[in-house]
C-alpha cells in the first residue's frame, strides 16, 4: 500500500514537472531575448564608449603638437622661437616620431608662398621646395592668402571668409596649419592687422599608421572581438589603416577623428594672451586653420565586431545560450522521464518480488510439510506395510529433490546478482551431457506418464560449457516442459548441428503441447520473477527464475536463446553453442600431451 502510494505522488510530481517545463522553456525563451537585447544596447554603448576615447587619445596628442609647435600665432613671424619651440615639444616626454617636419610657408608677395624647413639640428629654416605630400596644399594657402588680406584691407578691417578646412584635415595630407598674424596695437595709427604666412606642422604617416594607432587600439578594444579602421572623411575616402582585412562599410559605430581639442585650445587662448593693447580679428574661430570637434576633423573610426555586427554578435550568444538552456531543460524532461520509467520498473519489481516471496513460501511449505507428515507416520509405526514404507520413503526422496531444486535456483539467482556466479568452461561432449540429464530425469518423466520423443544427432561436436551448468539450463527447459506441459503428456528433445554463416552450432531444442505463452508474455518471460498470465490463471506453482537462469547460463556461454509458443498449442525453446572446430580440438589435445610428458 505505501509503495502505490509513493508511486502515485512520484508520478503526480513527475506530471506536474512535466508541464512546468514548457513554460519554463517560454519564460526563458522571453528571458534570454531579453538579456540578449539589453546586451547588445550595453556592448553598443561601452563601444561607442571605446571609440570615444580613441578618438579623444588621438586628437589629444595632435593638440599638443599644435600647442607645442603652432601656439601664439602672433609669434609665429619668429623663426628663432622655434628651436625652443622644438626644445618644448620633446621635453613635454611625447613621442617625437610624431612629428615629421616643422614649415613656414612665407608671403613673398600678395599672392604667392615660399616655403622654410625647420631644422632642428641647427635651429634654423631654410628655403625648400614643397614636398609632394604638401604640394596639394599650396594653391589652398595662396587662395587663403588672397581672401584674408582683401577682408583686412577694408574700412574697417573684416573678418575672412570660413576657410575650408577639409584639404588641410584630410588623411592624404595629416598636417596642422595656423596663420601667422600679427595684431596691430590700441593707439597706433594703422589699425589693420597682418598675415605673413602660415606655419606647418606635418606629421609622421607611417609612425601613425604602425605604431601609434595600433597602439590605442589594443590600448582600448579587445582586438580579439573587434575590428578596427580609420578611414578619410574626404571625397576618396582612403581606408589610412585597418587592424584587419575586413569590409568596414557598415561599421558598429563611427567616431570622428583628426581635430583639435577645442577645450586644450581655450585654455591655451586664456594663458597665452596676445601683445598687451593689440585686438585680434576672429579669423575663422579661434582654432584657423587648425580644425576642431565634430564635422571639422579629418578622419572617421569605424569599429565592427568579428562576427559582422553587433546584432550577429548577440544573436551568436543568444543562440548559444538557447541551446545550452534547451539542452538543460530536455535533460530535466529526460530526467523525468527516466524517474518516472524507474518508478513503474521499481514497483513492477517490487510487486514481482512479493510474488516470488509469496511462491517462494508456498512452495518451500508444501515439500516441507509433506516430508514432516511423512517421517511423522513412519516414526511413529502408524505405516507399517513395507510397499507403503517404500512409498513413504520415495515421497520423501521426490519432496527433498523439489526441494533441493528450489534451493539451488535462489542460491544461483543470488550468485548471478552479486556477480559471484562463475563458470568453467572448457571442451564439453553434448552428447555426455544431454545422456546426463534424460538419466536423472526419467523418473520424473515415468511418474508424470510424459512421452518424451527424442532426435539427437550421433557425435555432436563439443562445445565451450560449464558441463554442470549446461545440464541445469536443459533440465530447466525439461522441467517446464513438463510443468507447463497439459494433459497432451508430451515433450520433444532435438540435438543437432545446424550452420550459421560462416560459423557452425550446436543446437538443442525442447518442446511442448501444452498451455503455449501470449505474445505479450514472451517479451518478459526471461526476467526475474516473471510468471505469464496464463501460468498464474492455471495456478501452476513456480517461483519464475527458471528462465532467467537459463539465459544468464546461455548468455555466458556466449549462446543465443530463442523461444516459438502458440497459446494452447506448446512451446519450444532452442538453445544455441558455438561449435568447437576438430582441429582446434587436436591442437589443444597435442598440447595437453605436451604439458603432461614435460
Amino acid at each position: 500500500m505505501k509503495l502505490q502510494r509513493d508511486s502515485l505522488i512520484s508520478l503526480i510530481v513527475g506530471g506536474i514537472l512535466v508541464i512546468l517545463l514548457p513554460l519554463l522553456a517560454a519564460l526563458q525563451y522571453r528571458w534570454l531575448g531579453q538579456v540578449s537585447e539589453g546586451e547588445r544596447e550595453q556592448m553598443k554603448a561601452g563601444l561607442q564608449t571605446t571609440a570615444r576615447r580613441i578618438s579623444e587619445d588621438f586628437d589629444q596628442e595632435l593638440t599638443r603638437a599644435f600647442i607645442a609647435y603652432l601656439s601664439g600665432y602672433d609669434k609665429l613671424a619668429d623663426e628663432s622661437s622655434f628651436a625652443e619651440r622644438h626644445q618644448r615639444w620633446l621635453d613635454t616626454g611625447h613621442d617625437a616620431k610624431l612629428v615629421k617636419a616643422v614649415f613656414l610657408a612665407v608671403a613673398k608677395d600678395s599672392e604667392s608662398l615660399t616655403l622654410k624647413q625647420f631644422n632642428a639640428s641647427t635651429n634654423q629654416f631654410s628655403p625648400q621646395p614643397w614636398p609632394e605630400e604638401l604640394r596639394s596644399l599650396e594653391p589652398v594657402l595662396e587662395q587663403r592668402l588672397k581672401a584674408t588680406r582683401a577682408a583686412f584691407a577694408q574700412e574697417p578691417p573684416q573678418m575672412p571668409p570660413a576657410p575650408n578646412l577639409s584639404p588641410m584635415l584630410n588623411g592624404d595630407l595629416q598636417a596642422l596649419v595656423t596663420p601667422i598674424v600679427k595684431f596691430p596695437f590700441l593707439g597706433s595709427d594703422d589699425q589693420t592687422p597682418t598675415i605673413s604666412g602660415y606655419a606647418i606642422v606635418q606629421l609622421d604617416a607611417n609612425f601613425i599608421q604602425q605604431e601609434m594607432l595600433p597602439t590605442l587600439a589594443k590600448q582600448h578594444l579587445d582586438v580579439r572581438n573587434y575590428d578596427l579602421a580609420i578611414v578619410s572623411r574626404g571625397e576618396t575616402k582612403k581606408t589610412i589603416w585597418q587592424s584587419a582585412p575586413a569590409d568596414f562599410s557598415s561599421a558598429d559605430t563611427t567616431q570622428p577623428m583628426f581635430g583639435l581639442r577645442p577645450s586644450e585650445i581655450r585654455n591655451l587662448m586664456r594663458n597665452q594672451q596676445p601683445q598687451t593693447g593689440s585686438v585680434p580679428p576672429r579669423i575663422g574661430g579661434n582654432i584657423p586653420f587648425g580644425g576642431g570637434g565634430g564635422d571639422n576633423r579629418g578622419w572617421e573610426l569605424r569599429i565592427r565586431h568579428h562576427a559582422g555586427s553587433l546584432e550577429a554578435a548577440v544573436a551568436q550568444v543568444r543562440r548559444r545560450n538557447l541551446l545550452i538552456s534547451s539542452s538543460v531543460l530536455l535533460l530535466l524532461i529526460s530526467s523525468i522521464g527516466l524517474l518516472m520509467m524507474s518508478v513503474r520498473r521499481a514497483k513492477k519489481l517490487a510487486q514481482q518480488q512479493m510474488d516470488f516471496v509469496a511462491g517462494v513460501s508456498h512452495e518451500l511449505r508444501t515439500p516441507l510439510a509433506v516430508i514432516d507428515s511423512a517421517g511423522y507416520n513412519l516414526t511413529r509405526g502408524v505405516i507399517k506395510d513395507p510397499q507403503r514404507v517404500a512409498h513413504y520413503g520415495a515421497l520423501i526422496r521426490k519432496e527433498t529433490r523439489r526441494l533441493q531444486e528450489m534451493v539451488e535456483q535462489i542460491l544461483e539467482f543470488a550468485g548471478v546478482q552479486s556477480g559471484k556466479q562463475k563458470y568453467e568452461l572448457h571442451p564439453t561432449n553434448v552428447n555426455q551431457v544431454i545422456n546426463d540429464v534424460l538419466s536423472s530425469s526419467q523418473p520424473l518423466l515415468a511418474e508424470g506418464e510424459f512421452q518424451l520423443e527424442t532426435n539427437i544427432a550421433p557425435d555432436l561436436p563439443a562445445v565451450m560449457a560449464d558441463s554442470s551448468a549446461l545440464a541445469r539450463a536443459l533440465q530447466n527447459l525439461l522441467n517446464n516442459a513438463m510443468k507447463y506441459g497439459g494433459e497432451k503428456r508430451w515433450i520433444g528433445l532435438k540435438a543437432d548441428l545446424v550452420k550459421n554463416g560462416a560459423t557452425k552450432e550446436v543446437q538443442l531444442t525442447v518442446s511442448d503441447r501444452g498451455i503455449g505463452i501470449s505474445a505479450e508474455d514472451q517479451r518478459h518471460i526471461f526476467e526475474p520473477f516473471y510468471r505469464g498470465s496464463e501460468v498464474k490463471a492455471a495456478q501452476i506453482h513456480g517461483n519464475g527464475l527458471g528462465l532467467s537462469l537459463v539465459k544468464n547460463i546461455v548468455t555466458a556461454h556466449n549462446g543465443s536463446i530463442r523461444v516459438e509458443s502458440t497459446e494452447g498449442q506448446g512451446s519450444t525453446f532452442t538453445l544455441s553453442f558455438p561449435a568447437i572446430a576438430e582441429e582446434v580440438l587436436q591442437t589443444s589435445s597435442m598440447e595437453a600431451k605436451t604439458e603432461i610428458r614435460v
